[in-house]
């Protein structure tokens, strides 16, 4: 707990998917990388190495091209590797709880 939030630490991890960037043109990311699960991608958010978020992915394809949708939020360089994240900032999460426990 820190002041009035309630922060959690989740043990499973959140990236679904790993990109590495040839180009971007607007809202389209094109890489070689072969995206094999392009299916599950649709939705997640894409992110930098740092965590930050640059845009929610549209659509996939196995080729390794995505579609944002819209163009990304920060700068983009060729030959970087980029996370697709299951879980976005601002995202309502509900944890049902197992336990409760009162002191």
């Amino acid at each position: 707990r820190e002041g009035d939030h309630l922060v959690l630490t989740v043990k499973d991890d959140l990236r679904v998917g790993l990109v590495h960037v040839d180009s971007v043109d607007g809202a389209q990311v094109h890489s070689k990388t072969a995206l094999r699960l392009f299916a599950i991608y649709r939705g997640t958010t894409l992110c930098n190495r740092a965590g930050q978020p640059l845009g929610t992915v549209l659509s996939a394809k196995d080729s390794g091209e995505l579609t944002l949708t819209a163009p990304p939020t920060g700068k983009i360089a060729p030959g970087e590797d980029l996370w697709m994240v299951d879980a976005a900032v601002g995202e309502t999460v509900r944890l049902h709880a197992i336990m409760s426990w009162q002191k």
